[in-house]
């Protein structure tokens, strides 16, 4: 008998994480393991049945010199992709999202074995994942991008499209190498790929062609 396998999936339909209190409370000597070292440069996602949270960490620490924390719900969750992540920036900015609390330490966020607590506020929580923080120069997606759930083969951009954005395909450090031209007398019509008739052979009547 096999070991039963639990796959989740996120509301926008992607696997993730479940919630497990021992994926987010800090212990270790390894400081890099922490919660609060990781959201340096990345984006902790926490989901429900219906609802997903962000946390992240602020641009400006607190006054008292400790970073600062972020607590959002996200505006159609069942849309916001990774793929659609990686064309915005992260933390997502005000249009995705509804700022819930802001400015908070760290010890004001008390994580629960399914649920997390903020400020005499309780959120349920069943899944979770993570982002790496980012910040985007291209254009805001387009609403149907917003509101598609996924990405169809039709919608998916085709090889040139990659070469032409691919770093590698830089015409400064890109090799060209030479065409030889094909010869004059050649062309691409099928008809020419065929032998010219024998004339000595399309000369011959029938009877002159021995039958065996």
């Amino acid at each position: 008998m096999f070991p039963s396998t639990i796959i989740l999936y996120n509301l926008s339909q992607e696997p993730c994480l479940k919630y497990d209190f021992n994926l987010i409370c800090d212990r270790g000597v390894n400081c890099t393991h922490w919660t609060s070292f990781k959201l340096k440069s990345t984006v902790l996602f926490l989901e429900n049945f219906n609802n997903r949270f962000e946390l992240s960490r602020e641009e400006f620490p607190l006054s008292t010199g400790f970073d600062a924390y972020r607590w959002a719900k996200v505006l159609k969750p069942f849309h916001l992709t990774r793929d659609l992540l990686s064309k915005v920036n992260v933390p997502l900015p005000n249009e995705y999202i509804d700022i819930i609390h802001q400015n908070l330490d760290f010890s004001d966020i008390r994580w629960g074995y399914d649920s997390v607590i903020i400020q005499c506020n309780e959120y349920k929580i069943s899944k979770m994942f993570w982002y790496e923080t980012h910040k985007t120069t291209n254009n805001n997606p387009s609403e149907s991008e917003r509101n598609s759930p996924a990405l169809t083969n039709e919608d998916s951009p085709n090889a040139m499209s990659l070469l032409n954005s691919s770093p590698s395909c830089d015409s400064s450090s890109t090799t060209v190498l030479p065409v030889t031209p094909a010869p004059l007398n050649e062309t691409n019509d099928a008809n020419n790929h065929f032998e010219k008739p024998n004339p000595e052979i399309t000369n011959l009547s029938i009877q002159q062609i021995p039958t065996f």
